[in-house]
């Protein structure tokens, strides 16, 4: 009986020991996982700040884009403005019997041959950066729908150019003194402001009038000048509905780049 009991008793004392060997098993390998587990978190952590910062700067360098953008816009709109004001009052004076003199009209004259673009990048608008770091999904979106905008407002900016060196200047060469024109131009210092990057720039060689009076009559006779006047006004104001539209989808991204920066 003795012997029974002994051997229980040592029995129960291998089974205590296995017991305590998986209980001890057990607890290093949940230490284990739990150590790699909060690593893992850290490592995330780390990778989550980093990201931030990185998205941080990313929207610091598009708001500066997009107020440079914004502010360009107001330029090209008001470059616009001054074309088709300055269009329209060559058309006024068609249809009138009033003939102004020559100065009157090459300071409208030459500012109808103006060519306001817009300078943004749209190619590889996404390729140069990594719009993936932004987490505000309105952000996102209005940037994907960013170049297709600019680029209706591009295409209106190169078919007034197109059609301003394939058909205006060449006809005011024929029918004007194109160095009256290039004068102007130099002079209109409200004009070349909304064009040069410094605004305080200035021509360092000034042209001059030529000797020449300009055939001012015969120009406005001619039955072609009103029709590129009033081309000159139509797809002007069509690219100004562009701009204006252009520029509330600048807004827009601005609003959600200080949201997210906030």
């Amino acid at each position: 009986m003795l012997r029974l009991f002994r051997n229980l008793r040592n029995s129960h004392n291998q089974n205590s020991g296995i017991r305590k060997y998986l209980f001890y098993a057990i607890g290093e390998i949940i230490l284990v996982v739990l150590g790699i587990l909060i690593a893992l978190q850290i490592d995330n952590w780390n990778e989550d700040r980093i990201n931030r910062q990185k998205e941080v700067i990313l929207l610091n360098q598009l708001k500066r884009e997009f107020n440079g953008a914004l502010a360009q816009l107001g330029d090209k709109i008001e470059q616009r403005n001054q074309i088709m004001r300055s269009s329209k009052w060559l058309l006024n004076l068609i249809d009138s019997s009033e003939r102004n003199t020559s100065d009157s009209v090459s300071y409208h004259l030459k500012r109808t041959v103006f060519v306001p673009t817009l300078n943004v990048n749209t190619n590889d608008f996404f390729d140069a950066r990594d719009v993936g770091l932004i987490r505000n999904d309105s952000l996102r979106n209005l940037l994907a729908e960013w170049p297709a905008q600019a680029e209706q407002l591009i295409e209106e900016e190169q078919g007034w150019s197109r059609y301003r060196d394939l058909y205006l200047v060449p006809f005011l060469f024929e029918h004007y003194q194109a160095r009256n024109l290039y004068n102007a131009v130099q002079t209109d210092l409200a004009m070349m402001r909304t064009v040069f990057l410094d605004k305080d720039k200035t021509f360092q060689v000034m042209i001059g009038n030529s000797k020449t009076t300009p055939a001012v009559t015969e120009l406005l006779k001619t039955p072609v000048f009103e029709d590129h006047l009033a081309y000159s006004i139509m797809i002007n104001n069509i690219a100004n509905i562009q701009s204006y539209t252009l520029g509330e989808h600048i807004e827009k991204i601005l609003e959600q780049i200080n949201t997210s920066i906030r």
